[in-house]
């Protein structure tokens, strides 16, 4: 689940198809074990976090834009910045 949030935290605004990441996080697993695998972190992420900060339906999942913050944005920002 850790590292799930860590991901989508890394893309925020963008969603993914659930398939793909349950093959990514579980793709050793069976396609039905890691689908549930998924569904189980998501589920834990949403009791830990507030849910209103996915992006997801039946098919696709994401945090939303703003709803985290990492050092990697802030590191790109300041990049950005100073090439300006």
């Amino acid at each position: 689940a850790g590292q799930l949030l860590g991901f989508l935290a890394l893309h925020p605004g963008r969603t993914f198809p659930r398939e793909a990441l349950a093959d990514r996080f579980w793709g050793e697993d069976t396609p039905a074990t890691a689908r549930q695998n998924l569904r189980a972190a998501l589920s834990l992420l949403r009791r830990a976090l507030d849910d209103t900060l996915f992006d997801a339906d039946r098919e696709r999942v994401g945090l939303r834009r703003g709803a985290a913050t990492t050092d990697r944005e802030a590191f790109d920002a300041l990049l950005e910045q100073a090439s300006r």
